[in-house]
């Protein structure tokens, strides 16, 4: 991409980063119709915090045609129009059934494609294909699983990053996962489901999801412990119930859970909810927990024992991010030994710091080398972890 005086990166000033903080800050960068990819994620943000998401949608349309990626998998790509989808459904939402506005919603999609093929924007244009057959298919299920797997794409979007080592596959695979960050009209699908059927599992699990992304606890705790009563053995209800429990401030009720679950089976998955429930914790219930675990985690891969470390620590990150917890996410990342990390620290840096930047609201964070220097930089207002 050349600036607006005709040169490449690294030979402009157009190129060094700006400071985008502020809606007139987007308005620039809109009306240059030059940026990065990720001032342009910020450039939505900020406009979708305002309420003006007519701009924010353009401005992801933008970000998504300069990401330089190969793989359409990309989380940051799969976030990115998750959030255009529930733009584009905002008027549609009111007009009565699912199956009615669903209708209506791909028609729009159809409209939009046809519009970026002619502005060239082919990359975005592609992304629509999946979105388009998906809301025709689930606008004629009518069964509880399409009810089910309506309420689960209506979850908010998730920035989580990925190596680059991944496998084109793998990403493939995260593409599954794209939500449209309406959790508020997930949870009446929801609640019909389980008028009709009040003990089944997978609505009860992700209805305890929605009611975390609505901060609605005391419900998500009574869906989750419903669903654990009903499927003790499940682990998805099991990591439901420790996602509910460190949201509600219970790290520790959420580790004594999950130590049955790890002496069994010995997950990564397992092990980093329960690095993740720290983060909930008083400072003497931490350090008890953490000692425990350190003498379980030779169990995990005892041959490759540092590279199942490095599983734990990345899988806590992404459990984090995925929850908007950037604070906490940056505060853990801040806490490992550098050391044994190498150059992956300023890549989770750059992703945490990336997350927050683009969550509507922004959510602003100091670097890791500040927070190192000066904690309280991360929570100026409280005097550890919080809910954020």
């Amino acid at each position: 991409m050349k600036c607006e005086h005709g040169k490449l990166p690294g030979s402009c000033k157009c190129f060094e980063p700006r400071i985008i903080v502020s809606v007139e800050d987007a308005e620039k960068v809109l009306q240059s119709g030059r940026a990065t990819w990720d001032e342009w994620a910020q450039c939505s943000s900020i406009f979708a915090n305002v309420g003006r998401l007519e701009d924010s949608s353009e401005c992801i349309v933008k970000a998504i045609e300069e990401i330089q990626t190969p793989n359409l998998g990309d989380p940051n790509l799969v976030a990115l129009v998750g959030r255009y989808v529930g733009f584009q459904a905002d008027e549609y939402l009111s007009s009565g059934s699912p199956n009615r506005w669903l209708k209506h919603l791909s028609q729009k999609l159809m409209n939009i494609q046809r519009k970026e093929l002619l502005r060239k924007h082919y990359r975005f244009s592609s992304f629509l294909d999946a979105h388009i057959a998906e809301t025709l298919i689930l606008a004629t299920d009518n069964s509880k699983y399409g009810r089910v797997s309506l309420a689960a794409r209506l979850r908010n979007p998730k920035f989580v990053p990925i190596p680059k080592s991944y496998r084109y596959g793998e990403l493939q695979k995260r593409s599954l996962s794209i939500r449209w960050g309406k959790p508020e009209v997930a949870l009446p699908i929801l609640n019909q489901v389980l008028a009709h059927e009040p003990h089944d599992v997978h609505a009860l699990n992700t209805r305890a999801m929605v009611h975390i992304e609505l901060g609605n606890l005391t419900d998500a705790e009574l869906d989750a412990e419903l669903a654990f009563k009903l499927a003790p053995e499940n682990d998805a209800t099991k990591n439901t119930l420790a996602s509910v429990y460190i949201h509600g401030g219970f790290g520790i009720k959420a580790f004594n859970m999950l130590r049955p679950m790890l002496l069994k089976n010995y997950s990564v998955i397992t092990f980093a909810f329960m690095y993740v429930s720290f983060s909930a914790m008083t400072e003497n219930q931490r350090d008890s927990c953490r000692a425990w675990l350190e003498a379980q985690r030779p169990l995990l891969v005892p041959e490759v024992s540092e590279r199942s470390q490095r599983a734990v620590i990345l899988a806590s990150i992404k459990i984090l991010l995925n929850a908007g917890k950037f604070r906490d996410a940056l505060q853990f990342l801040a806490e490992l030994e550098r050391e044994s990390w190498g150059g992956n620290t300023q890549y989770w840096q750059k992703q945490i710091l990336f997350a927050a930047k683009v969550a509507i609201p922004p959510v602003p964070l100091p670097t890791l080398e500040e927070l190192i220097e000066r904690p309280e930089d991360l929570y100026p207002n409280h005097s550890g972890p919080a809910a954020n």
